[in-house]
């Protein structure tokens, strides 16, 4: 997938880097780097499908890093 300047996160309308996606939901989900970093574990432990387009940079910083 390619995020568009117009996807936005679902959390908080900022550029969306990544989706998230499982068989038993309506839709996909978008979240920015922020609001992913903060759920992922949650994400994983679902079996969900993640396609992250955040880069390198955004992917180090864990939640509550500046």
């Amino acid at each position: 997938m390619t995020f568009l300047a117009t996807d936005r996160c679902d959390r908080c309308m900022a550029q969306a880097y990544v989706t998230v996606d499982a068989l038993t939901w309506a839709s996909s989900l978008l979240f920015c780097s922020f609001h992913y970093s903060e759920h992922a574990a949650r994400f994983a432990s679902l079996g969900a499908i993640v396609v992250d387009e955040r880069s390198d940079d955004m992917k180090w910083r864990e939640v509550g890093e500046r």
